[in-house]
């Protein structure tokens, strides 16, 4: 790959910077309704099943999206789905008909992934293994910014117009992040495949790869907790605690602070002293502790407190999650987009796996039960992958 000006790829990488932050924001300002906007589309009991069907047509789409980018490119490949995040949020905002808000979600969900795997590729044609971490936490940092200020803006629309309108805010982040999407992409890479590789012989090279494998089951694990997290947090600040979404909206900013804060200095200590495995393994330990207090705290605690617990359970993630892009990104780069693929769709496996076991929980214990759960889960998930893993150093 031709080597940039260091004022080129300066550039290049604002714009990435730009793109990210209004993806999550509009990502972020939708997220943590879905869950009460389904319930209110289709009733509670469906809940669980539409949050299934999204993740595995989205899994279909990405077993589908290496073959299609291969076709057509990347720059028009990814263009062409970030139009579909935004034309789907607008039917979220304006659609009452159930059938039509619940392919409209589906849709929705599976371009929200779809784009995030487009960032990930436009960034690793600017990554080399010496900087990956900086370069990483400090992408992920300003794609979590936007996740601090939504919250708030959520909380406010939802309480004075409804939750329908909060998709529509999303659009308005949408709209610019994909007109100017096909921007981030160099023109001299945009069809620099080194082959078009098979879903299956890239997953048989994650597995054979003993790096890959675990780092992979990393991020299953740490997507699991954010899965729980996204479906039954709000049901259960709101529905059983009794919270207002402002209120809600203020824990969740709390909640995200984290991610700004921690990412990047993350990054910085995995390219220079410590390593990754050691960081992950103080990340998940908080995880842990975090969301087993979250499940044992009082429901006439103050928001603040909950706020607070969420607040650690996010320090510990925001840990993992720098770890998680700086180990795998110095394992691949922009070309094996089917790699990078199946690294994506694991991600959203726990999308299906966690309603499907939160609903069967359900039948015999109470929400405050499922994050004690969760904690316990965390700990054995994140066992499994740490175990003998090798740091890059």
């Amino acid at each position: 790959m031709p080597r940039l000006p260091a004022s080129t790829k300066r550039r290049a990488l604002h714009r990435i910077h730009l793109l990210i932050f209004l993806y999550s924001l509009g990502i972020a300002l939708s997220t943590y309704v879905g869950s009460s906007y389904l319930q209110g589309v289709v009733g509670t009991g469906a809940v669980e099943s539409i949050y299934i069907a999204s993740a595995a047509f989205t899994i279909i789409g990405m077993v589908l999206l290496p073959a299609f980018v291969h076709r057509v490119g990347k720059r028009m490949g990814f263009s062409v789905i970030a139009v579909l995040l935004f034309a789907s949020s607008i039917l979220l905002s304006m659609v009452a008909l159930p059938v039509i808000a619940v392919l409209s979600f589906t849709l929705y969900t599976a371009a929200t992934w779809m784009v995030l795997l487009g960032f990930d590729v436009a960034l690793e044609q600017y990554s080399s293994d010496g900087n990956t971490g900086r370069l990483r936490g400090w992408y992920l940092t300003i794609m979590n910014a936007g996740w601090v200020v939504a919250p708030l803006v959520m909380g406010s629309i939802g309480q004075r117009f409804g939750i329908q309108w909060v998709f529509a805010a999303s659009a308005v982040a949408f709209l610019p992040m994909s007109l100017l999407f096909p921007t981030m992409f160099r023109s001299s890479d945009d069809r620099s495949f080194h082959h078009h590789e098979h879903l299956r012989d890239a997953l048989r090279r994650i597995i054979q790869i003993d790096g890959l494998w675990k780092v992979t089951l990393v991020a299953f694990a740490l997507q699991f907790f954010y899965a729980w997290m996204v479906i039954y947090a709000p049901l259960y600040l709101h529905d059983t605690i009794g919270f207002s979404w402002g209120m809600i909206g203020w824990m969740f900013s709390i909640m995200l602070i984290p991610f700004v804060l921690t990412e990047y200095p993350a990054g910085v200590i995995a390219d220079r002293w410590w390593g990754e495995k050691e960081l992950m393994i103080v990340g998940f330990v908080v995880m842990a502790v975090a969301s087993i207090v979250f499940g044992v705290m009082s429901p006439s605690a103050s928001w603040l407190a909950f706020a607070g617990v969420l607040f650690c359970s996010r320090v510990g993630a925001s840990i993992v999650e720098s770890m998680r892009d700086t180990y795998f990104y110095k394992h691949v780069d922009s070309d094996d987009i089917a790699i990078i693929s199946v690294f994506h769709m694991v991600w959203i496996l726990p999308y299906v796996i966690a309603p499907v076991l939160g609903a069967a929980m359900l039948t015999t214990v109470g929400y405050a039960d499922l994050f004690v759960m969760l904690g316990g889960l965390l700990v054995i998930l994140s066992g499994a992958a740490l175990y003998r893993l090798s740091d890059t150093k």
